[in-house]
């Protein structure tokens, strides 16, 4: 993860594991280091999740109730966004990838979710210049909008990535220099873009996106 404070990168991947399941009832956690829990779907599941949404319990007590332990093997660091220094609103964020477990399925929070489906990343994609996934989810600040003003640029950028990969299993395999990227808004003839540098690398020289 291209850090040598190891408390941190093990809050980065708790913190990642707590959200997935938070937001998708998705849980990387099983009894022991070998399986992972299965029909997660239950009402008892969902109520487990909303006490950890509002913060009536802890992650920590929520997997210690029921016997579970963490499954870190299963989550693959991918990199770090910075937000650009304009930004009004700054975050530091790690993105990491992982496939769902056998026998889990995803669903909505009960309490926030407004809208959710599988959607393919490349089909995203595909339609991202058009207004088709803000309309589908159809909220007052969606409609009308198109992929890139619906995402922040990291989010967009990933889902890019993940777009033109071979295959689950390649996107997952795929060795990755630990990276720190940051955009920064540069003037093209008068047109205002942001440019994406690695801020800073593990090794290597910085990469330039556009």
């Amino acid at each position: 993860m291209g850090t040598d404070d190891v408390g941190l990168a093990r809050r980065h991947v708790v913190g990642a594991i707590r959200e997935l399941f938070e937001e998708t009832g998705v849980l990387l956690a099983g009894p022991d280091a070998s399986s992972t829990v299965e029909a997660n779907s239950t009402v008892d599941w969902m109520r487990a999740r909303e006490a950890v949404a509002s913060q009536e319990k802890s992650f920590t007590e929520m997997l210690t109730k029921r016997g579970l332990s963490l499954r870190t093997d299963l989550l693959k660091p991918l990199v770090n966004w910075l937000s650009p220094d304009f930004a009004h609103t700054r975050f530091n964020t790690r993105y990491f990838a992982a496939t769902v477990p056998v026998n889990q399925q995803p669903s909505i929070l009960g309490s926030k979710g407004v809208w959710g489906r599988w959607v393919s990343a490349a089909e995203a994609i595909a339609l991202r210049e058009t207004s088709a996934l803000g309309d589908e989810i159809a909220q007052p600040n969606t409609v009308g909008l198109a992929l890139g003003q619906l995402l922040v640029p990291g989010s967009e950028i990933m889902l890019e990535k993940m777009a033109h990969a071979n295959g689950c299993i390649a996107y997952l395999s795929y060795k990755r220099k630990a990276h720190v990227y940051q955009p920064k808004l540069v003037n093209e003839g008068g047109i205002l873009m942001l440019e994406v540098e690695a801020a800073k690398t593990v090794a290597g020289e910085p990469q330039r996106e556009r």
